[in-house]
């Protein structure tokens, strides 16, 4: 997955500038067992805006209700 800023954290294993990634090699165990944790949790990826404006930022409440943040951070 390529974003137009520098990945900070992500769920997948390889992180290269703005880049992350996951190899599945299915000969190799260890890679099954990678890719079946990634079933098991939402994958997360966070990474600076690298020049995306949002107008407003959004949070996410336990009922999935969408509410606008007009506040600053």
């Amino acid at each position: 997955m390529i974003l137009p800023g520098k990945i900070l954290t992500s769920a997948l294993p390889v992180i290269q500038g703005n880049t992350t990634s996951f190899t599945l090699d299915g000969k190799k165990d260890e890679s099954l067992d990678a890719a079946a944790k990634l079933y098991e949790a939402p994958v997360v990826i966070t990474a600076e805006a690298g020049g995306l404006k949002f107008r407003s930022l959004w949070i996410q409440r336990p009922s999935d209700a969408r509410i606008p943040r007009t506040e600053k951070a």
